[in-house]
């Protein structure tokens, strides 16, 4: 599910008609991408990763994690109970053993298929909602051709927020801001 509905959009943008309903979908599709880079998983969803079990932590890649689902061998299909896991940081997606013994588990296996939920909820919060109005107004408009004077500015971009060839208004950047994600180095 997208942080916008096509409702969302349409009503954002003041569209009545269903003329341009494909291109919208596009477009939301596309803004979940760009916030997602900043921000990580928005809306709950179910991921499964393969992971080697070493040392005392564990680092997955989709962050927020919310909760640990299960672990798998991917060698043999063995299962190890979740429940002796924690996530020690949601937010940087780090995961220990309860009882502070390294992660290897049931002797040695070189790889472990992790399944857990990241997000943030069923619903976006609103900052991040209104960032993804932001973005949209933002496509649809340098799409559609400038209404602004030669001269007067307005598009809100500086190349310090422009993200991979994505150029994010400012606004939507400052938005995202509170819930932005930061690597592990």
């Amino acid at each position: 599910m997208p942080i916008l509905s096509l409702a969302d959009a349409k009503a954002q943008l003041n569209i009545t008609s269903t003329a341009n309903d494909v291109e919208l979908g596009d477009y939301i599709g596309a803004i979940d991408d760009a916030i997602e880079t900043h921000v990580g998983a928005v809306l709950d969803r179910t991921v499964s990763e393969v992971v080697e079990l070493a040392g005392y932590g564990l680092l997955v890649a989709t962050r927020p994690v919310t909760s640990l689902t299960s672990l798998t061998s991917v060698s043999d299909g063995t299962t190890y109970d979740v429940g002796g896991l924690y996530v020690k940081d949601a937010g940087a997606g780090i995961i220990r053993r309860r009882d502070g013994l390294p992660l290897a588990v049931g002797g040695y296996a070189p790889a472990w298929t992790l399944t857990y939920v990241a997000g943030r909820g069923a619903t976006a919060p609103s900052s991040i909602n209104l960032a993804a109005r932001i973005i949209l107004q933002h496509l649809w408009e340098t799409q559609r051709g400038g209404s602004r004077r030669p001269g007067m500015g307005g598009d809100n971009l500086d190349p310090q927020f422009l993200v991979m060839g994505f150029a994010v208004p400012r606004r939507a950047v400052e938005l995202l801001a509170n819930h932005q994600q930061f690597g592990v180095a």
